[in-house]
């Protein structure tokens, strides 16, 4: 069995995961080491780590040319399209978990402060006001929209 650090076997795991192909599929492949020694390598060797990482891009792309092939063929009428659909939902969720900094669901968060006063009613100065004597933000709880928390 494959334990010790392989130049070339690496560059061949990370060509396949490139290519789309699932790791686990490539460990179990003869003559390729099973998915934890890879995962050793990753902890020990951070020039393969590095490489891993821009090979999980890439196979984040080369699922969404997958994907681009699938919706070809459904708007062909060649597939089903509760197996298409099926299929394209996973493969999305497989691109967020690869690269979820990239291509993974994004949360905006929206806050709007006010230096005006105007735009406060009485218990949001009040507690404003309390909050300054005793030491802590000056902000106004909840902003000029009313909510407090």
């Amino acid at each position: 069995m494959i334990t010790a650090y392989d130049n070339a076997l690496a560059e061949l795991i990370l060509d396949r995961m490139a290519e789309g192909e699932a790791l686990d599929k490539i460990c179990s492949t003869p003559q390729f080491p099973p998915r934890r020694i890879v995962r050793r390598w990753l902890a020990t060797v951070p020039e393969f780590y590095a490489k891993f990482m821009q090979a999980r891009d890439l196979q984040a792309e080369s699922l969404q040319d997958q994907m681009i092939s699938i919706e070809q063929d459904l708007i062909l009428g060649k597939i089903d399209p509760k197996a298409a659909n099926a299929a394209l939902n996973s493969m999305q969720f497989r691109i967020q978990r690869l690269c979820p900094k990239r291509w993974g669901n994004k949360v905006e968060h929206a806050m709007h402060i006010s230096s005006d006063p105007d735009d406060y009613d009485d218990a949001q100065l009040r507690a404003t006001a309390a909050r300054a004597i005793a030491g802590r933000s000056s902000d106004p709880v909840g902003g000029p929209t009313g909510r407090s928390h």
